[in-house]
């Protein structure tokens, strides 16, 4: 996409209840062909569609929590987060959710791409197909036509195999442990999947 047709087209004002249904999951606020493809917003509801662990290679997330409990999973660490508070998700970082019944947030996905994703989960979430096979084949259309997806995250990616370092090169070191409030991980947890949730988006 070029910078010009990532420009959007006009000033908008959108509507309280405007914006396209996301069936289980909430709504599309702004989407990215409003924008420009420069960025979607996600009107998040409930606790139905929370997504397990998983990587974005291309996308940045910045999320406002505004109702209800949330538990953040970023890196390794387990973070509970309460309304009024935002979390910045950086491209390449390890990130999930749970939510409480009653929980509202907004997610901000820069640059566009995500609305067809969560369009087909929330879509087969509430036709009754098995959250296995929703997210098997989220899994094979990723691979096969999305530069950008839920990448695995079973194990921590490695760089390509270089056969030497040229002088002055710098290599990519991990991000380091951010200073969240009020974080702690959950007792009795043998993973950050939701039994709620269910497994799988990851791809």
């Amino acid at each position: 996409m070029t910078e010009q047709q990532m420009r959007p087209t006009q000033a908008l004002v959108v509507g309280p209840d405007e914006g396209r249904e996301l069936p289980l999951i909430g709504r599309v606020a702004l989407s990215g062909a409003q924008t420009g493809g420069a960025f979607e917003l996600i009107d998040f509801r409930g606790n139905v569609a929370c997504p397990p662990p998983h990587i974005h290679r291309e996308r940045e997330e910045c999320i406002q929590v505004l109702e209800g409990l949330f538990t953040f999973t970023i890196g390794t660490d387990e973070v509970e987060v309460a309304p009024g508070s935002w979390v910045y998700v950086p491209r390449g970082t390890r990130h999930g959710f749970t939510a409480s019944a009653d929980a509202r947030a907004l997610i901000l996905v820069t640059p566009a791409g995500l609305e067809g994703f969560f369009a087909e989960l929330g879509g087969g979430l509430a036709a009754g197909t098995p959250t296995q096979e929703l997210r098997a084949a989220s899994k094979a259309a990723s691979t096969q036509s999305r530069p950008d997806h839920h990448a695995p995250t079973r194990s921590t990616p490695t760089p390509a195999p270089h056969s030497s370092t040229a002088a002055g090169a710098t290599r990519h070191q991990p991000l380091p442990n951010r200073p969240f409030p009020a974080r702690r991980r959950r007792p009795g947890r043998s993973s950050s999947r939701s039994p709620t949730c269910g497994d799988g988006i990851d791809s």
